[in-house]
Parts: structure tokens; C-alpha cells; sequence
């Protein structure tokens, strides 16, 4: 997502710059926003809202700013869709990650890794404990984040 018209000027700048927009059913991702947003970055939420034009966090308006903004990018590039690669995760597995159709979109012939993508989890990881160690949760809730069932408990956990 991206702030204004931050996309306009940063493809009318860089004419032969190539942009990936990555999608999931937006009952997914809004339920990994949430999860991630409760979990690792709760002071993010008012400029998440901002930052998508939403109305309101909550699952109604936020879906409908992500509908809205992934509309948004296929309409500006569609009279050159050469520049723009689209990418759906959900798709795959876990471990599927689309690494030959991006490395054609970016022409990286040869370069491309192979194999399953290594893939780090960020509630796992927890950098946020690392920055704001008096709002970190605890490693079970962590856990739970980790597992995408997290939410509700660091709210919680948040609120006393």
C-alpha cells in the first residue's frame, strides 16, 4: 500500500520500472493485517487505516480499502501491463513462492533461487519485543500470532 499518489509518481519517474502487486482473498489478508497489527505493531493501527484510505478498522472498511487499492494499482498500469506482475500466495502452499515468474518479470534469467523459499516468522522472530520490550507480548502469545489465531489474545493480553 502505498501513501497519496506515491504509485502515479513513482511510475511516472521511473518509466521503465517494474511493480509487483501481491494478493490473497481479502478475508485472508484481513485476518492476517489484524493478526499482525495486534501482534507486532499495534501503534501502526490509525496509520494502516490512513495509509489505505479506510473509513474505520474494522473488517468491513478495511476490506473494501484493500479491494480498493489493489483496483486501484491494475487500473494505473493497465495500458502497460508489461509493468506489473501480479502475484497471488494463495495459490501455492506455505512454501510456494512463485520465484521463475519473478525472475522473468525482473529479467533475472539465471538468477533465479530454486527450491522451497526461505521464509522467516515474524512473530517468531519478534523484533518488536526488541524495540518496545514493555508492550511485547509473551512467547505463548506469540505463538499464538504465529499459528494466525493471535488477535483477540494481544488485544487482550494489551488491555490488562
Amino acid at each position: 500500500a502505498t501513501r497519496g499518489n506515491l504509485l502515479e509518481k513513482l511510475s511516472t519517474a521511473y518509466p521503465r520500472a517494474k511493480f509487483v502487486l501481491t494478493v490473497r482473498p481479502a478475508a485472508d489478508w484481513w485476518r492476517s493485517v489484524r493478526n499482525w497489527l495486534a501482534c507486532l505493531k499495534p501503534f501502526n493501527k490509525d496509520r494502516y487505516v490512513a495509509m489505505l484510505g479506510a473509513t474505520a478498522f474494522d473488517d468491513t472498511a478495511m476490506v473494501a480499502a484493500y479491494e480498493r487499492y489493489n483496483a486501484r494499482v491494475r487500473d494505473h498500469f493497465a495500458a502497460t501491463p508489461d509493468r506489473l506482475l501480479e502475484l497471488d500466495f494463495s495459490a501455492g502452499g506455505a512454501d510456494d513462492f512463485p520465484w521463475e515468474k519473478l525472475c522473468a518479470f525482473v529479467e533475472a534469467w539465471g538468477r533465479c533461487p530454486k527450491g522451497a523459499a526461505l521464509r522467516a516468522n515474524a512473530y517468531l522472530k519478534n523484533d518488536f519485543a526488541l524495540k518496545h520490550p514493555e508492550d511485547a507480548l509473551d512467547s505463548a502469545a506469540l505463538a499464538r500470532c504465529a499459528r494466525g489465531d493471535g488477535a483477540a489474545a494481544a488485544e487482550a493480553a494489551r488491555l490488562g
